[in-house]
C-alpha cells in the first residue's frame, strides 16, 4: 500500500488505514475486541468527569437567595422605621394637623357662600353644616385619640377647628416644640 498524507493511520500499529476503514487490517480483529472491553470498563465505574464552571442549578438557586435578600432585607428595615413610636407619633401629627388645615378652609369657604361662620362650641361630626353642606366630604377624626375635633370660638369672631387630644403637634400653630 502506497503512504499519501491525507490517510489515516492507526492509533494502536502507526500502520495507514484504507479510505473507508476503521482499523488496520491487522489490529482489526483485536481492536473491535479492545474497544468492547473499554465499553464494558467504563460501564461499571462511578467516573464522572469534573464540569467546569457553575451548574445551572445551582445559578438559579443563588439568583433566587440575591432576589429574596433585595426584598426582605429593605422590608425589615422599612418595618423597623415605621413602628418605630416617635416616628408613629410624628406622621399622626401631620395628619392631625392636615385634617384641621381642611377643616379650617372649609370653615373659610362656609363663611364666604352664607356670611357667617359655623356655631361654635361644637363638634364636626357627620351632622355638622361643614359635612352636610359637602364644605367636608367625611367628619375627619383625629388619627391618635380617634376623637372628632371640635370647633371653638377664634380671634375676631370667628370659628377656629382645634384638636382635643393634647398632643405635640396637634394643632395649627405654625411651630410648636417638635419643631415643625
Amino acid at each position: 500500500m502506497e503512504e499519501t498524507p491525507d490517510m489515516p493511520v492507526c492509533l494502536n500499529c502507526g500502520r495507514q488505514i484504507e479510505t473507508g476503514g476503521k482499523f488496520c487490517e491487522s489490529c482489526a480483529p483485536y481492536a473491535e475486541e479492545r474497544t468492547r472491553d473499554l465499553y464494558r470498563i467504563a460501564g461499571k465505574t462511578n467516573y464522572k468527569p469534573r464540569r467546569r464552571g457553575l451548574d445551572a442549578k445551582w445559578l438559579a438557586v443563588i439568583l433566587v437567595l440575591v432576589c429574596l435578600v433585595l426584598i426582605i432585607v429593605p422590608l425589615i428595615l422599612l418595618t423597623s422605621i415605621t413602628k418605630n413610636p416617635k416616628t408613629i407619633a410624628r406622621e399622626q401629627a401631620a395628619v392631625c394637623r392636615r385634617n384641621l388645615e381642611a377643616i379650617q378652609d372649609a370653615i373659610q369657604k362656609y363663611h364666604e357662600d352664607n356670611g357667617f361662620y359655623p356655631s361654635s362650641n361644637v363638634k364636626v361630626d357627620r351632622y355638622s353644616p361643614l359635612v352636610t353642606g359637602r364644605y367636608l366630604k367625611s367628619a375627619p377624626r383625629c388619627p391618635t385619640t380617634k376623637k372628632y375635633y371640635e370647633l371653638v370660638e377664634g380671634d375676631n369672631g370667628g370659628v377656629m377647628v382645634i384638636c382635643t387630644s393634647g398632643k405635640e403637634g396637634h394643632s395649627l400653630e405654625k411651630e410648636d416644640s417638635s419643631g415643625k
